[in-house]
């Protein structure tokens, strides 16, 4: 699989000079979901989310911080989701490898009845104490 530049924005840019890339794995008929297997190099810089994403980190390591959320270190096997809105600082230690299940959400009818969840726009998944990860 070839990687090819996807820059970040550059104001969204705080500190070193991260070098992003990725490759498109799959997508769904209706466009409204993609699977991507992203890298970047060290640096810090904000992200804001306009899909729901799901990544696995699959190499390196980051920490992630948000306004729900203090600095958190995060690496291979961790599973991180983010919510169509959110806002993250990512610091990435050296280079990260993620692969990422974005989703963007199909407009609602007005009249449908749904609430949106209550819940943090950033969470994740974590060994369990005492398994061989933890």
């Amino acid at each position: 699989m070839e990687l090819t530049p996807r820059p970040i924005e550059p104001s969204w840019i705080i500190e070193g000079k991260p070098e992003a890339s990725g490759c498109d794995l799959s997508r769904s008929a209706d466009g409204l979901a993609t699977t991507i297997v992203w890298h970047c190099t060290e640096g810090r810089f904000n992200w804001y989310y306009d899909f729901d994403e799901t990544i696995l980190i699959l190499e390196g390591s980051i920490v992630l911080e948000s306004d729900t959320m203090s600095p958190t270190r995060y690496g291979p096997g961790d599973v991180i989701f983010f919510r169509d809105g959110a806002h993250a600082k990512w610091h990435v230690e050296g280079h990260v490898k993620k692969l990422a299940f974005c989703r963007k959400m199909q407009p609602l009818c007005s009249d449908w009845p749904y609430a949106p969840s209550a819940s943090s726009s950033v969470s994740s998944c974590r060994p369990a104490p005492g398994s061989p990860r933890a």
